[in-house]
């Protein structure tokens, strides 16, 4: 009985800290204010369940390093800034914003506090620092 009983002791054991999710580690982004320098492309934007990719494929994001941005598309050039904020932390954060364009255009929908939650040579992938937006945005370098 004793066998048995160490036995079901050890399968508990080893489901609770299976259960158990181990914290994602952060590393700190030591570079983050150039990483949007340049010209970009959105390859990527949703909204929940919808996919605005298609309506956003068009435009342009050009990203200079005093934080102004010009986004081109569709026979229209706005202006725009961004903002590293939190940089060198593990949770960077950009704000960007679009000047000129009105509440129904869908660069109201890149307008945003993006974490920064991955990075690579030719791709940004961005998810809405504020939890209720519930938006994913990855930007690829245009060359």
């Amino acid at each position: 009985m004793r066998p048995f009983i160490i036995l079901v002791a050890l399968a508990a054991i080893m489901v609770f800290t299976s259960s158990c999710e181990q914290e994602e580690e952060l590393t700190p982004v030591n570079n983050a204010k150039d990483i949007i320098l340049g010209q970009w492309g959105v390859s990527e934007l949703t909204k929940g369940n919808h996919i605005l990719t298609e309506e956003v494929s068009g435009y342009t994001f050009y990203c200079t390093s005093n934080g102004h941005m010009s986004v081109t598309g569709n026979g229209k050039t706005f202006d725009g800034n961004w903002l590293c904020m939190n940089a060198n932390s593990a949770d960077t954060v950009y704000r960007i914003k679009v000047m000129g364009c009105n509440f129904n255009d869908i660069l109201s929908e890149c307008m945003e506090d993006w974490h920064l939650i991955n990075y690579d040579s030719m791709y940004c992938y961005f998810t809405s620092h504020e939890a209720s937006h519930d938006k994913t945005m990855t930007w690829k370098r245009v060359n």
